[in-house]
């Protein structure tokens, strides 16, 4: 059975929003985005350290995935 490339599904579930890969220009705001989210979403699991160390590893992590334009 096939399915759908995942940014054709995201446009069936959510019409007028339109996925794109990430480009050397959005690093910045993703940046802000991972540490908002990193810290944010480990209250409770983690110690305010332990949040910091993870956003810090994972932001580095997906740097390193965006494609070199």
């Amino acid at each position: 059975m096939q399915t759908k490339a995942p940014v054709a599904a995201h446009e069936a579930q959510q019409p007028g929003c339109r996925l794109r890969p990430a480009q050397l220009a959005d690093v910045a705001t993703l940046e802000a985005l991972i540490a908002r989210s990193g810290v944010g979403l480990s209250v409770g699991f983690y110690s305010d350290r332990q949040a910091a160390a993870v956003t810090r590893m994972r932001r580095n992590i997906e740097a390193k995935k965006l494609p070199a334009i």
